[in-house]
């Protein structure tokens, strides 16, 4: 999945499928938007996701990537990869083998009820200096559906953060008004 404005200058963001210029919501959107230059805006708020296109992606959020397949019946693991693939971050593929190409967020089992989370980049976990923007944009993810986060760190050259799962109950599945009131879209 990836992300597409209706027109080259508009804010709002579109998912669509690679290969095609029709969103998810059924809009045309033939101007693709960078997956970092997508976060950054989002991230900063000059940027918006499309409603209509969040909410087939809940329903076909990617549930056997971003994780290793050792990890597959880990609740923690499970319910982090599907917050992160619902608010629109491209898990990475394949984290078993390695693959150059690979790129996007990678989740481990850390202790129970929490969770490490990376960004892979060209296959492998990033360091700080390439990940950070990234990692915080993951974390705010995951703290707008009830999750804290720790603060991103270092390990062997690798960048990530802690995040805790909120106690049962608590976790927010579905956040209205995530979108300004006053946003004309």
């Amino acid at each position: 999945m990836r992300y597409a404005t209706t027109h080259e200058d508009d804010d709002v963001l579109h998912r669509q499928d690679k290969g095609t210029t029709r969103a998810l919501c059924g809009d045309e959107a033939p101007h693709d938007v960078d997956a970092d230059v997508a976060a950054y805006g989002l991230i900063a708020g000059t940027r918006f996701t499309c409603g209509p296109c969040d909410v087939v992606a809940v329903h076909r959020a990617p549930t056997r990537h971003g994780y290793r397949a050792a990890d597959a019946s880990h609740d923690d693991v499970i319910a982090a990869v599907q917050v992160l693939a619902v608010s629109g971050f491209e898990p990475a593929r394949n984290p078993d083998e390695y693959d150059h190409r690979a790129r996007g967020f990678f989740v481990e089992p850390h202790n129970q009820g929490s969770v490490e989370v990376f960004r892979f980049h060209n296959g492998l976990p990033d360091n700080v200096e390439g990940a950070e923007t990234m990692l915080i944009a993951y974390a705010r993810a995951l703290r707008t559906a009830g999750w804290d986060t720790g603060e991103v760190q270092e390990d062997d050259g690798a960048a990530y953060f802690i995040a805790h799962r909120p106690a049962a109950g608590e976790e927010i599945t579905t956040v209205f008004g995530d979108q300004p009131s006053h946003h004309p879209h």
